[in-house]
């Protein structure tokens, strides 16, 4: 039984390695799973949680421009799913605009860590969208093209809804749409601080359908600081996917109960993110 489960890890790991040519390879553990009250909740083992440390902090020239995309989003011309896909909470407009601040911080946290490294691309898009239209990517990056995910300050998790992603780790919605992408190089996690979810429930809006201005102008004068940003390949997301790497809809990931089924990697089973320099 040893034997054979450690022929199966270095087969694992060998075929990694020939897919990521000088990439190391990170060893992904699931989570730990306890079955209590007919429960299932999910836990990460004691030392494999990640600090948060702020490396940055968001421009407020920026904060302005995500803050005016996020309003046009949620409240405007443009158009958001009001589900996740597979989940079944609605979403109201105010939990869409805490969604789009959040990402598009991220967005802007990596675009700042990659022209650190002296890297060339464009600023996240800030293009608003109709119905049934939306970024291809979230970076592009040398030809390289690069998804980002955000959470809160204490967000340990990469979480990718299972019903989006194929088993080849091609992204389901842009498959058959000419000229989009569905194959993502890197999947980047960036965790931002303070959280705006809380900030909003704080003020009991987060369930809302409106953002007073005076709440607006909080937000606008908010010091966002980010975590150095974490990420894993594509073949590697193929493998979490392989392995079975999932938190059903229903399960609990600490007390929270999941409202969609997701493939899942731990932050501290991630690459950090100045791995990926010489990648682009």
């Amino acid at each position: 039984m040893f034997n054979q489960t450690y022929n199966d890890s270095i087969k694992l790991i060998n075929n990694i390695t020939e897919r990521n040519d000088n990439m190391s390879y990170p060893d992904f553990y699931k989570l730990k799973l306890l079955e209590k009250d007919g429960k299932r909740i999910h836990t990460i083992p004691e030392g494999r949680k990640v600090p948060f440390e702020a490396i940055g902090t968001i421009d407020p020239e920026d904060v302005q421009k995500v803050l005016d995309f996020s309003l046009d989003m949620a409240y405007g011309e443009g158009h958001h799913r009001d589900h996740r896909q597979g989940g079944e909470h609605k979403r109201t407009p105010n939990e869409i605009f805490i969604s789009d601040i959040q990402g598009k911080l991220a967005e802007y946290a990596v675009y700042y860590c990659l022209k650190d490294y002296g890297l060339e691309m464009n600023e996240p898009n800030l293009d608003v969208y109709g119905e049934n239209v939306w970024d291809s990517v979230d970076i592009d990056c040398n030809g390289k093209h690069i998804s980002i995910k955000s959470t809160k300050d204490f967000g340990q998790l990469l979480l990718l809804e299972k019903k989006d992603w194929d088993e080849s780790g091609r992204y389901i919605p842009n498959i058959k749409i000419p000229n989009k992408v569905a194959e993502y190089d890197y999947h980047i996690l960036v965790r931002i601080s303070p959280s705006c979810e809380d900030l909003l429930r704080a003020r009991k809006l987060f369930y809302g359908t409106e953002i007073p201005e005076d709440v607006i102008e909080m937000l606008k004068k908010q010091k966002w600081t980010y975590s150095m940003p974490r990420f894993i390949t594509r073949e590697e997301l193929i493998t979490l996917i392989e392995k079975n790497f999932v938190l059903k809809a229903g399960e609990y990931f600490n007390r929270t109960k999941m409202d969609a089924t997701n493939y899942y990697v731990k932050a501290y089973d991630m690459h950090k993110l100045f791995e990926i320099k010489d990648k682009l």
